[in-house]
């Protein structure tokens, strides 16, 4: 819009639309329109593509869950594990429900490190403690297998399912073949299932403990 004087004084306005200023708005808009459209095409061909590879919870985790996951992996081929890299990245927000491509979560790590404040810590945070956790039912197997008494009675109070087990162990089997007679005697007295078929079990990733099987003293299993 545009005002003008006369030389009589008087005024008028040009309300005659600007064609440029108007196609040029038109053009705007028509590119945004584009860079929606294949904005919408570039997240629908990712998801399809994370859903074929089985990585759609990857791919989309923000960069710290991102940064958490991979340092799962990495604490667990030590062993005992250091939770010590895990718990810096809870604490500047990373979710504790995070996972690594191998299953690992954060409470596998502390269950396996017996790191009992830290097990009751990602519990308050919501951890949920009868996930899948790597090659364990879960890390109520993890804990049972170390011999992590106080976090094994932890994880039963929070609700960790005793008979929990892969295709060849539970927790009761990991802490029994490891000599654990305590924690035995903690996951009977929580119902677990000593009829339960159980294989030898030992730390995460296949890692086998040192030295042979010891004998139970004061635990006794027997058929009915």
């Amino acid at each position: 819009m545009r005002t003008c004087s006369t030389a009589t004084g008087w005024r008028w306005k040009n309300t005659a639309p600007s064609i440029g200023g108007q196609a040029r708005n038109e053009g705007s808009e028509a590119h945004s329109m584009r860079t929606r459209r294949w904005a919408e095409m570039g997240a629908a061909a990712l998801a399809l593509l994370a859903l074929l590879t089985g990585s759609y919870e990857f791919l989309y985790r923000p960069p710290l869950n991102r940064e958490l996951a991979a340092a799962l992996e990495k604490v667990l081929r030590a062993f005992p594990p250091d939770p010590g890299p895990v718990r810096r990245l809870i604490h500047r927000g990373a979710d504790v429900r995070t996972r690594g491509k191998s299953g690992s979560s954060a409470l596998l790590v502390a269950a396996a490190a017996g790191d009992l404040e830290f097990v009751r810590e990602l519990l308050e945070r919501g951890a949920e403690v009868n996930a899948p956790s790597g090659g364990w039912a879960s890390s109520l197997g993890a804990a049972a297998a170390m011999g992590h008494l106080e976090v094994v009675k932890v994880l039963i109070a929070a609700g960790a399912n005793v008979n929990a087990r892969t295709k060849t162990a539970g927790p009761l089997g990991s802490a029994a073949w490891n000599g654990h007679t305590e924690v035995v005697r903690a996951l009977l007295a929580a119902g677990a299932d000593v009829n339960a078929g159980h294989a030898k079990v030992g730390p995460p990733h296949n890692r086998s403990p040192s030295g042979p099987p010891r004998k139970l003293k004061g635990a006794h299993c027997s058929r009915r």
